[in-house]
This record gives structure tokens, C-alpha cells and sequence, in this order.
């Protein structure tokens, strides 16, 4: 269970994620309404732990023996980083698209927005920003 009731939550989904998801649901063994996207063996929620051993921490090794191959097509595989790291990626992904700091609060599920903005506020574009960077370079340069 999440830490807060704020953790409980809807994020949306762009469009064509969620065509991928109808279509990876219809080949599945589990394709009825109330069946989870991607279950354990039984139907049921797949363990963090587990998720991690068997399939996000080897994605790193398949990349890296991808490379390893054929350099020229594939691209170096990242170094390992923690599943949180993706979390804050969402959200500057979020803050980029310039979605409103409430917004980003909620599909983040921070229970209030004094937490989003102690953790993200400065990643916030601001006209005062600018306002402010150009009265320093204008000073500098004058």
C-alpha cells in the first residue's frame, strides 16, 4: 500500500500507450477487464523485488550484450540505476511539458504540494527566471 491516501490515484495515459497496453492485454493469457496488464504466473501482483531480479536488472545486461555485439547498431547500455530513478523521471517529463505544479502533485501522489515543491519546485520553468537571467546578463554586458 502506498504511503499516503494521495499514493492512491489516476495517472492518464497519452493515447497510443494505451492502445499498446489494450493490444499487450488481448495476447495475453489474462485478457478480461478486471485482469492486471501484467500479473504474476497466478493472476495476481507481481512483487517489487521480484519485477526487479526478473526483468528490470537484466534489461541492463541485455543492453550491455547488445552493444557488446554490435556496436554500430546498438547504442552503450546505460549504467544501472534504481526503478525510483524512472519516478523522477516522469515527473520531469511532466514539469517539462509545463503541467501545473497541483497537476504533477497529484499524479506524483504527494500528499501535499509544499512536498512537490520542496522536491521539484526548482526544476519549475519561471518567467521571473528569465526576467531576473536577462537583468544579470544586460547588466553584465551594458
Amino acid at each position: 500500500m502506498p504511503k499516503s491516501e494521495a499514493g492512491i490515484r489516476w495517472v492518464p495515459l497519452g493515447a497510443d500507450v494505451v492502445k499498446m497496453l489494450k493490444a499487450w492485454k488481448l495476447r495475453s493469457k489474462r485478457s478480461k477487464s478486471d485482469d492486471l496488464a501484467f500479473p504474476n504466473g497466478r493472476g495476481s501482483y507481481v512483487r517489487h523485488g521480484h519485477h526487479l531480479k526478473d526483468k528490470f536488472y537484466p534489461l541492463f545486461k541485455k543492453l550491455a550484450d547488445l552493444h557488446a555485439a554490435d556496436p554500430v547498431t546498438h547504442a552503450a547500455a546505460p549504467q544501472r540505476f534504481k526503478w525510483h530513478s524512472l519516478r523522477h523521471f516522469a515527473v520531469s517529463c511532466w514539469i517539462g511539458q509545463r503541467l501545473p505544479p497541483k497537476t504533477v502533485q497529484t499524479f506524483v501522489g504527494h500528499a501535499t504540494l509544499q512536498m512537490t515543491m520542496d522536491t521539484y519546485g526548482h526544476m519549475f520553468p519561471s518567467e521571473d527566471h528569465s526576467k531576473a537571467m536577462d537583468a544579470i546578463a544586460k547588466g553584465l554586458f551594458t
